[in-house]
């Protein structure tokens, strides 16, 4: 919806044509809306057979920050869905265009505001959140857009001048934001690795650096190859990069059903430990150790594999070989980095 949004927005000739179906945007819109009422649901469910389901549902819609967000969000789509189906997003005047961008930022702040990370420290946790989700929403948003709805391939390097450094101030944010959001939700990293929560988190940071390998092969290098090729298509690394960034989006939503690490106690009982760690781990399970990272033979072996599989994913940019193999590469780059530094938890 971002990326769709601030596509409108860009004047003719900085980027090239982008058409998104106006059905799918009302889709999306729809969504927002629905999906984001499963974690309010829960909560639902979880009181109801104590309250009675009429009082549960009008305690946790009124009185719960996630069920006062739900309620802003469910209002701000469907004045967003209202907008969206009465016009037409690349004939509409602009103040419609950021009226309509305004409510999806409001969306972001009704989901912060009822967000882990709030719920922990209200302001901090709330601007931290904010400016997270803002930031990826936004680099990757565009991203998607350009690399699955383009029309056609001109005006490419004007587009690479505005959205590259746009991209590197929203990576830095995202960075930053998110290891603010860490020092609430994860107050002890290497310990998180014991539950479900924080293999995924340590997966989703693994999955972070293939993302940024393809940030740099689309905002640098293809500069270069489309001064030199003009008529190269970069819209399929674009869309390697895309697919790589929506199974961050999965993790990340996998780990929001999780019990979050600020919850971690040294009673931990084993069978709240995670089946991987439990696998994979080196020692004794002790809930009350300390852990932290000592590497051996095995574990640096496994990281130059890992380091290997990075290498090929500019090799297959640089001799032309298909995405396909490049996003296989991430995959296998993720696995090995994962072994590498289980391997190493000591």
């Amino acid at each position: 919806m971002i990326g769709g949004l601030i596509s409108s927005l860009v004047p003719k000739g900085k980027m090239p044509k982008i058409h998104i179906p106006k059905a799918l945007m009302l889709l999306c819109v729809l969504a927002v809306a629905v999906l984001s009422f499963f974690p309010v649901l829960k909560i639902i469910v979880y009181f109801a057979d104590d309250l009675g389901i009429w009082t549960t549902v009008n305690a946790v819609l009124f009185s719960f920050e996630t069920g006062k967000a739900w309620l802003w969000t469910l209002g701000l789509s469907a004045s967003l869905f209202a907008i969206l189906l009465t016009n037409n997003l690349n004939e509409s005047p602009k103040a419609l265009l950021y009226l309509s961008l305004a409510l999806v930022l409001s969306m972001i702040l009704a989901l912060a505001w009822g967000g882990h990370a709030a719920s922990l420290n209200k302001w901090g946790g709330f601007a931290a959140h904010t400016a997270h989700f803002l930031a990826i929403s936004v680099w990757i948003g565009v991203m998607f857009v350009i690399g699955w709805f383009r029309k056609n391939q001109e005006n490419w390097l004007e587009f690479l001048k505005w959205y590259t450094p746009l991209a590197v101030v929203c990576l830095f944010v995202t960075i930053v934001a998110g290891l603010f959001m860490m020092e609430f939700i994860v107050p002890s990293y290497f310990q998180s690795w014991m539950i479900s929560y924080g293999q995924a988190l340590l997966i989703k940071h693994l999955l972070i650096v293939p993302l940024v390998t393809f940030a740099l092969i689309n905002g640098f290098l293809i500069k270069r190859r489309l001064q030199k090729e003009p008529a190269f298509d970069p819209s399929k690394w674009v869309r390697a990069e895309s697919i790589v960034a929506l199974a961050i989006f999965g993790i990340t939503a996998y780990m929001g059903q999780q019990e979050p690490p600020h919850t971690l106690t040294p009673s931990l009982p084993v069978e709240q430990a995670s089946p991987w760690f439990l696998t994979l781990y080196q020692g004794m399970f002790n809930p009350a150790k300390e852990l932290g990272l000592s590497f051996n033979e095995t574990s640096f072996i496994l990281g130059f594999v890992a380091l290997l599989f990075l290498i090929l994913i500019l090799l297959a940019y640089l001799k032309k070989i298909p995405t396909y193999f490049a996003v296989g590469m991430s995959v296998l780059f993720v696995a090995a980095g994962y072994l590498s530094l289980m391997t190493a938890l000591q």
